[in-house]
């Protein structure tokens, strides 16, 4: 029995099940690492991780310190303990942990974001200030530094810098939706800083510029019984929602994919931090050519920044050291997937299967393959088989759910979401996306409730306000959906497509009050 290479496995099966949001059992597998592997500090992070999206803070905040202890200039533990800090009201206490974890890593960019964030909410704006342009100098997201910046001046009472660090954003990322609306929201209250600014006031950018001006294209077909305005609104928005899909469909042709209608989380990581951690990795590797945990540990990190190309070279790498290694074919296979290589990661999937046959993730992840490449029966197939192996297999549930609701075949996939919701009712993903599939039979009031129990479980679902805001709107409930998308757009501030539903609802309302 090789410990560390167990304490390995178990570590990377609790980061997939982390990914799909299985966070309770992501935990056993990290419970199983810290035994086998008690100085595993990356385990200790994981586990306050998943306990912190749980909502259960005091007991992650132990590990955090329990990784802190074993490592102390552990710089990305002090980012996290710091986050979940703010999380409990504590700015103070965040505050202190960023700049420990800047003292340590010069050039964080995520600690000097995140203390001068925190030092805003406690009043002291001049510090934050400071801390926003150390984040600027480390060239990274430079266009929301500007715009936290900008909101600081204006707290301050600083306008006509507050419109200069707005312009600066927009200018960096034209298609910044939280710039654009704060500034305009500024210059409403100050219309004498139009003078002071370079931008000429204008409407946020959206990603599909034309689905407002196709949906104003719906015009009322002679008929001797003219609907009522419930049933106009009603029209109106199946229209809207006919016409989106068809533009996306239009737009990225075979890269089509209904999943942009289903809410799927993806981790925010710092590719900074992740780099530092390459580099601990490369050591790892001089040291010993053989460590398999370095090797695999960088692929696995390759993958989390994108560099998909690189992670392939490190799980062949894995596979030339161990070629019965499963987890490195997976590994191997996920890269491919990203890359649109569905063929090579289905055969790569396989060879995992073979090795380990009874293990339900490598089926799941061929189904994730086969539905990229659009053979979504046989996707169906290897969730079903998913399923078989582990049976409360959420996520499998909700994919073949999702390949059915894109096959039009909604009863079958309420019957998938609702074998899903017997296991887990607090899973608000499911609960969600049972919501997408009675919209689309527009069982709106049922789809409501579904959002709401969504919205119940994680209070900060943008996705779930947004579609919430699409049903109330088709049911003619103008003024509760727009308090939703508002929602929405508060909760996630580039969200283009509730700024979107908001213009279409707002061009249907003035269309049906034209018509009294």
């Amino acid at each position: 029995m090789n410990t560390k290479n167990d304490a390995l496995a178990y570590l990377e099966q609790g980061k997939e099940l982390a990914r799909q949001g299985r966070y309770e059992d992501a935990i056993k597998c990290f419970n199983k690492t810290i035994r086998l592997h008690p100085d595993n500090t990356a385990a200790y992070i994981r586990k306050a991780s998943a306990l912190t999206e749980l909502e259960i803070y005091q007991k992650a905040m132990k590990y955090y310190d329990k990784a802190i202890m074993l490592k102390p200039d552990l710089a990305d533990a002090l980012v996290f303990k710091g986050e979940l800090h703010e999380k409990l009201g504590e700015p103070q206490e965040a505050a202190k942990c960023y700049e420990m974890a800047s003292k340590i890593e010069a050039h964080d960019f995520q600690a000097y974001s995140n203390k001068g964030i925190a030092l805003s909410k406690i009043g002291d704006y001049k510090t934050a200030i400071e801390y926003f342009d150390r984040a600027i100098e480390c060239d990274m997201d430079v266009e929301i530094m500007y715009s936290n910046k900008a909101m600081t001046l204006e707290e301050m009472g600083e306008y006509e810098e507050a419109i200069k660090y707005y312009d600066m954003a927009i200018e960096s990322n034209p298609d910044f939706p939280n710039a654009h609306n704060n500034r305009e929201k500024l210059l409403n209250q100050h219309p004498e800083l139009a003078k002071t600014s370079k931008i000429k006031r204008s409407k946020v950018k959206k990603k599909n510029k034309h689905a407002a001006s196709r949906q104003l294209k719906y015009t009322l077909t002679e008929r001797k019984d003219m609907p009522t305005e419930a049933q106009l609104y009603q029209e109106m928005m199946r229209y809207y929602q006919k016409e989106a899909k068809n533009m996306q469909k239009e737009e990225k042709g075979d890269d089509y994919d209904y999943s942009d209608y289903i809410y799927k989380e993806v981790p925010q990581i710092d590719p900074k931090r992740c780099e530092n951690i390459i580099r601990e990795f490369d050591r790892s590797v001089e040291s010993n050519p053989d460590s398999i945990d370095a090797i695999m540990g960088k692929g696995d990190l390759y993958g989390e920044l994108g560099r998909n190309e690189e992670a392939i070279k490190c799980y062949d790498v894995a596979i030339r050291l161990d070629s019965n290694n499963h987890y490195a074919y997976a590994g191997k296979a996920t890269a491919l997937a990203t890359l649109r290589k569905h063929k090579e990661a289905i055969k790569c999937y396989d060879v995992a299967i073979s090795l380990k046959p009874d293990w339900d993730e490598s089926h799941y992840n061929k189904g994730v393959a086969l539905e990229g490449a659009r053979e979504y029966e046989e996707a169906i197939k290897c969730y079903d088989v998913a399923i078989a192996l582990n049976p409360k297999h959420l996520d499998a549930y909700n994919n073949k759910g999702g390949i059915l609701v894109r096959l039009e075949r909604y009863e079958e996939a309420l019957r998938c979401y609702d074998a899903a919701i017997k296991i887990k009712p607090n899973y608000y993903r499911i609960q969600h996306n049972k919501g997408i599939a009675l919209s689309e039979l527009e069982r709106y009031e049922e789809a409501i409730e579904c959002y709401d129990t969504a919205i119940k479980i994680k209070k900060n679902y943008p996705e779930a306000y947004n579609n919430k805001g699409v049903a109330l709107a088709s049911l003619g409930e103008v003024q509760k959906a727009m308090r939703c998308y508002d929602v929405a757009i508060r909760l996630k501030p580039d969200f283009a497509g509730a700024y979107n539903n908001r213009e279409i609802l707002l061009k249907i309302k003035e269309f049906v009050e034209s018509r009294r």
